[in-house]
C-alpha cells in the first residue's frame, strides 16, 4: 500500500521553525516513521528538510525562506499587514503542497491520502476531484459556530475523519450531526526500555505557559503542599508581556520549591518524567487527548489532572494517577498530591508500574501504526 501523509503547515520548516510548538507536526513524523516500520509505502508531502524515515515530496522553499508580504495596496493597516502577510504565506504554502499530493494521487504513485494538518486543510477541495480516498484527522476541540472552523466542519462533514478521543468524537458528532467520523485513533508513543531506580524528588509540568494549560494552579498547589514543581516551557517575551504571566506566574516563580528547566527535547524529555513523582496537568479547557500524559506514561510516571477532555478515557484514577473534579479547584490537586504522597513505596512502585503497561498496551506507537492502516484498507476497500 503506497499512504501519502500531507502535513503542508509552514510551521513544519524545521530551518525556521524547530522552536515553535505545532503538535500535530510532530505527531505526523511519528505516524509516517511508524508505517514505515510497520513495512509500507510512505510519501511524505510536507517542508523539505523534515526529518523522517518516510519518503519526503516537497515545493521550492521560496515561501519559506523568504518574509514576503501582501501588497501594500491591500487596504490593509500597516500594523496588520506582518501577521495578515504570514497567514497569506501559510495559505499558499498548503496550497502548494496539497496540489502536489493530489498530482500524485491522480498519477497512481499513492493509493490513499491522509491529511494530517491543523486548521487549514485546503485538501478537502481536493477530495471530489480525485479517486483516491482521503482521511482526515481532526486535532482540535469544537471550533465555535462564528468561525471558519465551524462553516469547513459542516460543509464537508461527508468526507472521511479519525478523532483521537471518544471525547472528541462524541463533541463533534453533536455538533455536526451526520458527520463521517471513521473511527477513534489514540496517539501512540515508542515504547523505550527505562529502569525505575532514579530518585523521584519533584512533581513536573510541561506544556505552554498559558491560562488554559494552569500553570499557575500547579504552582500554587505544590506551594501548598510544600512540594517541588520543576516546569518544563517557554517563557519568551511574548508570554513576559501577558497579563497572565505578569499577575498569576511571576509571583511565585522564585518560590521555595519553584523551579524551571525551560524547553527540553524528547531525550530531555523523557530523563526529566522519569525523574517526577508526577506529571501535574490542570488543564482549564476540553484537551483533546493530550500526549504529554502517555509520555509520562511510558516513563512509568502517573498523572495527577483535572476531569476534561479526554483525560479520563486515559488515566485511571487511584491507578495510574489522580482524577480531580474541576469544581474543586487548586484544592483538588493540592489533595491529589497529598493522597500521592500518602501512598508506600509499595503502593508507589504498582502506581509507576502501572503506568508502564497502559503505555505498551494502550498507547503503542506499533499499535497505532495498525490501527491507521486497518482504516487505510477498509477506505480503500469502500472505494472499489
Amino acid at each position: 500500500m503506497k499512504i501519502g501523509i500531507l502535513s503542508p503547515s509552514i510551521y513544519m520548516y524545521q530551518k525556521k521553525y524547530r522552536n515553535r510548538i505545532y503538535a500535530p507536526g510532530k505527531l505526523a513524523v511519528a505516524l509516517a516513521d511508524s508505517l514505515v516500520n510497520a513495512g509500507e509505502d510512505v510519501i511524505f508531502f510536507t517542508a523539505q528538510d523534515v526529518e523522517t524515515l518516510a519518503h519526503v515530496v516537497h515545493i521550492d522553499d521560496e515561501l519559506l525562506d523568504e518574509n514576503l508580504y501582501l501588497d501594500s495596496q491591500q487596504d490593509l493597516p500597516v500594523n496588520a499587514r506582518e501577521i495578515v502577510s504570514l497567514y497569506e504565506r501559510k495559505k499558499y504554502f498548503e496550497l502548494s503542497v496539497t496540489s502536489l499530493a493530489y498530482e500524485y494521487a491522480s498519477q497512481g504513485k499513492v493509493d490513499i491520502l491522509h491529511v494530517y494538518n491543523s486548521l487549514g486543510n485546503l485538501a478537502h477541495y481536493f477530495v471530489k476531484r480525485s479517486t483516491v480516498p482521503t482521511v482526515f484527522t481532526i486535532h482540535n476541540p469544537v471550533p465555535a459556530k462564528d468561525t471558519l472552523e465551524h462553516w469547513r466542519y459542516n460543509k464537508f462533514k461527508d468526507q472521511s475523519f479519525l478523532s483521537i478521543s471518544d471525547f472528541q468524537k462524541k463533541a463533534f458528532e453533536k455538533e455536526f450531526p451526520g458527520i463521517h467520523l471513521v473511527k477513534t485513533i489514540y496517539h501512540g508513543v515508542e515504547i523505550e526500555q527505562y529502569t525505575q531506580d532514579v530518585t523521584h524528588e519533584y512533581y513536573a509540568f510541561i506544556g505552554r505557559a498559558t491560562p488554559e494549560k494552569g500553570l499557575d494552579i500547579a504552582i500554587n498547589a505544590c506551594i501548598n503542599t510544600q512540594t517541588q514543581l520543576q516546569i518544563a516551557t517557554w517563557f519568551n517575551d511574548v508570554v513576559k508581556q501577558g497579563q497572565y504571566y505578569r499577575e498569576k506566574l511571576l509571583p511565585n516563580l522564585t518560590a521555595s520549591g519553584i523551579g524551571s528547566v525551560g524547553t527540553l527535547d524528547s531525550d530531555s524529555k523523557k530523563i526529566f518524567l522519569s525523574k517526577a513523582k508526577a506529571l501535574i496537568l490542570p488543564i482549564q479547557w476540553n484537551e483533546p487527548f493530550g500526549m504529554v500524559m502517555i509520555e509520562a506514561f511510558e516513563r512509568g510516571t502517573p498523572v495527577i489532572a483535572y476531569n476534561r477532555g479526554s483525560v479520563s478515557e486515559i488515566v485511571t484514577s487511584g491507578k495510574t494517577g489522580f482524577i480531580v473534579d474541576p469544581s474543586e479547584q487548586e484544592a483538588g490537586i493540592s489533595h491529589a498530591i497529598g493522597q500521592l504522597e500518602r501512598l508506600t513505596d509499595v503502593e508507589y512502585l504498582q502506581m509507576r508500574l502501572n503506568c508502564r503497561k497502559e503505555a505498551e498496551i494502550r498507547f503503542n506507537i506499533r499499535m497505532m501504526a495498525q490501527n491507521h492502516i486497518k482504516v487505510y484498507r477498509n477506505l480503500l476497500e469502500e472505494t472499489k
